[in-house]
């Protein structure tokens, strides 16, 4: 299926109505499906409800992945962000400072219908491609994002790692901070694609 991305606008918002991303909580306590579930339907309501509204305030920008059959496949929301690093990770990324810039995925969602065919993957890239090219304007050293525990895996994959600011105590129902190095994955990016 081909597709292509283009930013939330009066011409496409039509797409977002049907939207929805459940995910499959199959295996799931009670409990935990009731905190998918909650998180899932978050994610609907921001693109529905709050999506517009925020890209209209310079919040953030939403970038829709849509099917060559004119249907939402995804979307993805980025802000501005910055992250404080401990001593360990400046020394690791060779870095004075404590705090550095960086772009905050907000929020990801995948339509159900296209869950696990690889488009939620695509769309880290397309971020990671965004920015690079923010840095062509100002400086961006990392991608951030806050997930909860049952994305915490699937984001792990790709790399990400949590950050060094975490809250002490923590519940199925708080985020947790995560980010990637932006060169480190460009350069993981060029050494795949050579192979």
């Amino acid at each position: 299926m081909e597709t292509h991305y283009e930013k939330l606008s009066d011409d496409n918002k039509c797409l977002i109505s049907g939207f929805t991303c459940e995910s499959n909580t199959d295996g799931l306590s009670a409990k935990e499906r009731r905190k998918v579930k909650k998180h899932d339907k978050e994610i609907e309501d921001f693109l529905k409800h709050e999506a517009f509204n925020e890209q209209n305030l310079f919040l953030n920008t939403t970038h829709l992945l849509i099917s060559d059959k004119n249907e939402l496949v995804g979307f993805v929301s980025l802000c501005n962000d910055s992250l404080y690093l401990a001593e360990d990770s400046r020394n690791k990324f060779k870095t004075i400072y404590a705090s550095v810039p960086a772009v905050k995925i907000a929020r990801l969602g995948i339509n159900s219908k296209y869950h696990g065919q690889g488009y939620g993957e695509q769309l880290l890239k397309y971020s990671l491609f965004k920015s690079v090219q923010m840095c062509d304007i100002s400086g961006v050293a990392f991608i951030t994002l806050d997930c909860y525990n049952h994305r915490e895996s699937y984001y792990e994959k790709f790399g990400f790692s949590k950050t060094d600011v975490q809250p002490k105590e923590r519940t199925f129902d708080t985020p947790i901070s995560m980010c990637k190095h932006v060169f480190t994955w460009l350069n993981e990016l060029s050494k795949s694609n050579k192979q």
